[in-house]
This record gives structure tokens, C-alpha cells and sequence, in this order.
């Protein structure tokens, strides 16, 4: 144990291995450490499955399967969790222990009601029968705790489909989440058309008393001076747009739901700038088409996992066509033109510390962009707002039909 402690890649994982083999007598020991530790979890992301203690837990060979059954209510949240984690790790084995795995769907801590929803990932008939327990979880306080809902719910397939609309046709308590359920499915375009009808109204209410929050985007976005919300739709080749709220639009930008470039969000007109997240295969081209169109336009990329390759960040600004700066961070650096005023005072993200002092900062997309235009992290009850945000459809949006997901109005 104090080896693994101390230990990390490849040995930690020879290290978990020798602790699974033993089997029995490592699993109070393990049940300890974790309860004495923590797993790590950036702001508002899933729990970390690189714990290795967590993840000789839940692999370790025991005699009988029933000895994780207490662990489920130990006092410690960090065990909870990684209890169910050994459950999910047994796939379709874990069937007969759903009913002890339930209630912690709703557990107080987020990393609980996370990894007891995991459970139910390879289990698709089982979260049928407890359709109603995960469908709350789609209206979670907690964002990665809805997406692995809605993973679990569209795991079971077509089948559950006729299941939520029978709920919203009956008075069930549940008729809000089974419409969350239907849209995560689905997709809004296809819900029934009352429902539309009701999802509309709702954001027409809504949306004048919005105030602006700030949000951490997760993808690519263009920054234009022009109040021209249709100007810009043409030019990104986007139809269809419908009224959404900010709230809605935001969660959109952050959580991966447009990274399918099937659709995307354009803000109402925020401090003078309009704000357009899509993908689009290349920043710069992209940046360069919209200045020559609108004078100015500042392209912007900011994503934890680009490609499977690790956390990439980087702007383009261009004017009447020409790329004046242009830097890309992703593993290296790639930069074109001198730097640009607001960079000054920073350390650009490739560049390592001097001196080792740690008094320095570094910048990302996030920080150039609420220096030159409008940023999405800064934005709040002081921004000026004018018109109202769309969801609009791009050109693979209308190929391949947009894509389902539940997003909160």
C-alpha cells in the first residue's frame, strides 16, 4: 500500500495488479486509504478514474461479491463511490446487486450519484424497470452527473422511447423528466409537436428576464462587432434558427453538444459583439471569411481534450481578410504574426516559467478574448445585452438531422 501511494504510472499499475491478485485481505486496507483520502475532480467534471487505490478496489478478486455491499453505505463518500465503481466494473454481473445500488442515485454527494448511475450502464433492462430513478437524475444539480444519465437512458435503446411518451401523456410526476428523456433521445426537432409547442413558449417566457452569467466554453467560437444576428447566420451557413435562452445556449457551448457540428449557437448582440460557437474545420479560414464580411473577427479555441490529444487553446484575429495574430496551443505552439497588445503581461501557454517563481500567469483563450472583445468567462449582470440568442442548424445538421440531447432552458 505504501508503495502505491508513492507510485505512479506504470508502476502504480503493477502495483494495483499485485493488490487485486491478493484478493481478500487487501480490501480493508484499500476501504481505509480511501477513506482517508480523496479522488481528484477538476470543477464540475466526473470523478477521476486515475485513483489507483480506487482502481484496485474495483477490480480486486474477492471470494464473495457481497463484501462491496457494505461499502456502499460507508460514511465516506470517496468509498461510496468507488464501491459502486467495482459494481460497474462487474458489467451485466452487477444485475442482482441493483437494488442495493439504487438509493445511491440519490446519494447527497455528486460522485456518488455518478458512479451508482455507471452501474447501470451495460444493465439496459434493469434501467428500464428503474426508468423513473434515472430520469430525476436528468434534471441533476450536477452536469456530469446528467450526461452519464442520459448515456445510461439512450443505452437502452429505441424501446424506451414509447415508455417516456406514454409518461408525458399520463399524469405521472415524472411527464417533466420524461420530456428531458424524449429530447436527450430524440432530439427536440422530433418531439411530439405540443411538446415543441411547449418548449417554445417556455423560452419566450424566459428569455426577457435573462440575465447574463458567466460560462466556460468548450470548442471553437467567433467573436464579430455587428448587430446583424441574420448577417451572421448567412455567413457561417447556419438555418433554421430557433429562440433558445442564454442559459440553454451556454450549456450547449460548454459541454460537448456542439462538437457534433451538426448545430450551432449565436449569441444576442453582448457589449457591441456578436458570439458564434460552431466548429468549423479551420479557425483561421473561418476567421478570415467573416473579417472580410463584418471588417473585423476574432476566432477563438478552447478544449480540454482536442481530439483525444489533450487540452488545446489559441485565437485568431483577422481584419478585411488578413490574419493579423494568430496562435494555437495544442501539445506545441504554432503562431503567425507578431503579439497583439492584450498578450502583453502574460506568459503564452507554451512558454515555461523563468524562474520558477510561480508569480506569473499565463493566458488562454478565455483571458484574450475579455481583453479584446467580449469573454464568455467574464460576462454577467454588467453586459449590455440586445436581441436574443438561436440555436441554428449547419450544413451537417441538415444532412444528418441534429443532434439529441437535453439541454436546460
Amino acid at each position: 500500500m505504501a508503495a502505491l501511494r508513492d507510485s505512479n504510472g506504470w508502476y502504480a499499475h503493477n502495483y494495483v495488479e499485485v493488490l487485486q491478485q491478493i484478493g481478500d485481505p487487501a480490501l480493508q486496507p484499500l476501504v481505509d486509504a480511501l477513506a482517508n483520502g480523496t479522488s481528484p475532480r477538476a470543477h464540475n467534471r466526473a470523478p477521476s478514474r486515475r485513483n489507483p487505490i480506487g482502481n484496485a478496489l474495483e477490480g480486486l478478486r474477492v471470494s464473495d461479491r457481497n463484501m462491496f455491499v457494505p461499502l456502499l453505505h460507508h460514511e465516506s463518500h470517496n468509498v461510496r463511490s468507488w464501491a459502486c465503481s467495482a459494481f460497474a466494473a462487474m458489467g451485466t454481473g452487477a444485475a442482482p446487486y441493483v437494488p442495493v445500488v439504487l438509493p445511491l442515485l440519490a446519494d447527497e454527494d455528486p460522485d456518488v450519484r455518478y458512479s451508482s448511475c455507471r452501474v447501470f450502464g451495460r444493465l439496459p433492462d434493469e434501467s428500464l424497470s428503474h426508468l423513473p430513478a434515472l430520469l430525476l437524475l436528468l434534471a441533476d444539480p450536477v452536469d456530469f452527473v446528467r450526461r452519464e444519465a442520459s448515456h445510461v437512458i439512450s443505452w437502452i435503446g429505441p424501446r424506451v422511447v414509447p415508455v417516456l411518451r406514454e409518461m408525458r401523456r399520463s399524469p405521472s410526476p415524472y411527464r417533466w423528466h420524461a420530456l428531458n428523456g424524449l429530447a436527450e433521445i430524440v432530439g427536440w426537432d422530433r418531439l411530439d409537436p405540443s411538446d415543441q409547442a411547449l418548449v417554445r413558449r417556455l423560452i419566450r417566457i424566459r428569455i426577457p428576464h435573462e440575465v447574463p452569467e458567466p460560462f466556460d466554453p468548450e470548442g471553437q467560437w467567433y467573436a464579430i462587432p455587428t448587430h446583424d444576428q441574420a448577417a451572421v447566420l448567412d455567413a457561417l451557413d447556419l438555418s433554421d434558427p430557433m429562440p433558445v435562452t442564454m442559459r440553454l445556449g451556454q450549456a450547449a457551448a460548454s459541454n460537448g453538444f456542439l462538437l457534433a457540428g451538426r448545430v450551432g449557437y449565436v449569441t444576442p448582440v453582448l457589449d457591441g459583439w456578436t458570439l458564434a460557437f460552431v466548429w468549423s474545420l479551420d479557425l483561421e479560414d473561418t476567421t478570415a471569411a467573416l473579417s472580410r464580411r463584418f471588417g473585423t473577427a476574432h476566432g477563438y479555441i478552447n478544449w480540454d481534450d482536442y481530439h483525444g490529444c489533450g487540452f488545446a487553446t489559441g485565437w485568431c484575429i483577422a481584419e478585411h481578410g488578413t490574419i493579423i495574430r494568430s496562435y494555437i496551443h495544442q501539445d506545441d505552439a504554432y503562431e503567425t504574426g507578431p503579439p497583439i497588445p492584450a498578450e502583453h503581461g502574460y506568459l503564452l501557454p507554451h512558454e515555461d516559467d523563468p524562474d520558477g517563481s510561480n508569480d506569473v500567469h499565463w493566458c488562454y483563450a478565455t483571458d484574450i478574448a475579455a481583453r479584446i472583445s467580449v469573454g464568455p468567462t467574464t460576462i454577467g449582470p454588467h453586459t449590455r445585452v440586445e436581441g436574443h440568442p438561436v440555436l441554428a442548424v449547419t450544413a451537417d445538421g441538415r444532412r444528418d438531422g441534429v443532434t439529441p440531447g437535453a439541454l436546460p432552458i
